[in-house]
């Protein structure tokens, strides 16, 4: 694989361990990065502005943010490849 696109990969990833959604904008996949944006913005804002318990808010705002971190840094690795294409 050619050093340039290890370091695409790469870049993606990092913006999207940094910020949901900002290695999908690096991968030119806009719509999805912005709403990979907006949900976990959604969810923090959820997180600030919650009166749940310890454990409501581990199940219902913080595990389905960690999912979509995780989720957001994988599919942005994996859309870089794409987007080397185009």
């Amino acid at each position: 694989m050619p050093m340039r696109k290890k370091r695409r990969r790469k870049m993606a990833a990092l913006l999207s361990l940094l910020c949901p959604g900002l290695g999908q904008v690096y991968n030119k996949q806009r719509s999805k990065g912005l709403l990979f944006g907006a949900i976990a913005l959604a969810l923090l804002l959820g997180y600030r502005s919650s009166h749940l318990s310890t454990a409501a808010i581990l199940v219902m705002i913080a595990f389905p943010y960690l999912a979509l971190w995780v989720y957001g840094i994988v599919d942005a690795w994996y859309g870089a490849k794409g987007a080397d294409k185009i």
